[in-house]
């Protein structure tokens, strides 16, 4: 059981090291002139790391403090999104499903806290 609980908190670690690296690549791009194509390929490798994400959120293998660590690095990718006028449409719902996510997590922890 030790040997799961472990394993299971690296896998976690590791996810949100994928994650702020995407973040701080995706931050370090809004900063440089961009074509639309790279654009859209950074956006499109952050869409499929969340969703990687949220898999692991409906198996039930991340914690309440998983998401409230994201939360603020999400909010940046999410305000460039709806900022940029070439991001697609399914990619700005995508991020709002997830943004309502994080959101839950963040009052279940505030209660608990």
């Amino acid at each position: 059981m030790n040997n799961e609980v472990t394993r299971v908190a690296r896998m976690e670690r590791d996810l949100f090291k994928q994650f702020s690296a995407a973040v701080k690549s995706f931050e370090s791009m809004l900063h440089v002139k961009t074509s639309h194509r790279v654009y859209l390929s950074y956006q499109d490798h952050l869409v499929h790391l969340l969703k990687l994400i949220a898999a692991y959120h409906r198996a039930g293998l991340l914690s309440n403090d998983f998401f409230v660590l994201m939360r603020e690095s999400f909010i940046v990718v999410e305000e460039a999104c709806y900022t940029r006028p070439d991001s697609p449409e399914h990619h700005k719902n995508f991020f709002k499903e997830f943004r309502t996510v994080i959101e839950e997590y963040r009052k279940m922890y505030k209660k608990h806290t």
